[in-house]
């Protein structure tokens, strides 16, 4: 006699449908707005730029709010506040329900105004 069937089967995971929508520079602070699935929360976002032969990296976590947009502003190190290119990378680790995501944002030239 064959064994039980097996239960139910696991529902496919979807993107989180991570967006990078602006990147704007204002002085020593770098404001970000982007969007991600409704549940799928906390973002990281880190940014690194060469100042010499340093790599300073600007960190910070934020969630979305319930529509899935998000906003935050980065604080930049004194050092980093000169340069003017940079690397900004929004990463989600996944779960159960949304697979991990990671979106590059900027590589090089001046992030004043720009719109990914």
């Amino acid at each position: 006699m064959p064994g039980p069937l097996p239960g139910p089967f696991p529902s496919p995971r979807v993107s989180a449908h991570l967006k990078l929508l602006t990147v704007k520079r204002r002085g020593s602070r770098l404001l970000v707005t982007g969007t991600i699935a409704r549940d799928a929360s906390p973002i990281s976002l880190i940014y690194e730029v060469r100042v010499g032969r340093r790599v300073v990296i600007a960190r910070t976590r934020v969630r979305a709010r319930k529509n899935g947009h998000f906003i935050t502003t980065l604080k930049l190190p004194t050092v980093a506040a000169k340069a003017r290119a940079g690397t900004l990378v929004a990463h989600y680790p996944g779960s159960s329900r949304y697979p991990r995501a990671e979106h590059q944002a900027v590589r090089a030239g001046a992030l004043i105004g720009l719109t990914t």
